[in-house]
């Protein structure tokens, strides 16, 4: 199937669809393949398009920007699930290593993937929701590392930043995500 694409020069977006393990991811994607990557992963309700802004800005900032419809919560969709499901999605693009964004309830699944496959990310900005793991997860981080905070790979909090990615504030808000990202992804290679 033919992308579909949308925008102008370098910041088109365009809109693939990828099956993966039996599940159809749609995603909407900016830049170029062999650049770095960066996955914003929306909260509920969202869509990948919902980054369209973000997407174009870190595309023209020299990024692979790539924003995936997040599948649903509940159920069989607990944030390990989702996780891994997205780590899958990495090795369908052929991407070893990339910065994770994640908005609202999009945050835990990328710290769930910071923590289960350390090594496949290389920064993980958080928008809208602080670091929490649940308690069990604390309690095994704690039996693992000690009473400290987990050891996350480079890791940048936005705070209430993160609910103007879906506003027209696109400027503000690209300027500062490019920033965060470009700062993540440089302090840990």
């Amino acid at each position: 199937m033919e992308p579909g694409r949308h925008g102008y020069g370098a910041r088109v977006l365009i809109d693939v669809v990828v099956e993966v393990d039996g599940f159809t991811w749609n995603i909407a994607e900016a830049g170029e393949a062999d650049r770095p990557a960066v996955v914003l992963c929306h909260g509920f309700p969202g869509l990948g398009y919902s980054f369209r802004h973000q997407l174009r800005a870190l595309a023209a900032a020299g990024y692979r920007a790539i924003g995936p419809d997040m599948p649903g919560y509940g159920g069989e969709y607990t944030d390990t699930a989702v996780a891994d499901r997205l780590v899958r999605l990495l090795d369908a693009f052929g991407i070893d290593r990339a910065v994770l964004v994640g908005h609202d309830s999009g945050a835990p699944t990328t710290w769930t993937v910071a923590r289960r496959h350390r090594r496949r990310v290389a920064g993980l900005v958080l928008l809208a929701v602080p670091y929490a793991p649940r308690p069990a997860a604390r309690a095994t981080h704690r039996a693992v590392r000690g009473d400290g905070p987990p050891a996350l790979p480079a890791h940048a909090l936005l705070g209430a930043a993160g609910h103007f990615a879906q506003m027209e504030r696109a400027r503000e808000v690209d300027e500062l995500l490019v920033n965060f990202v470009s700062e993540v992804a440089t302090a840990h290679p």
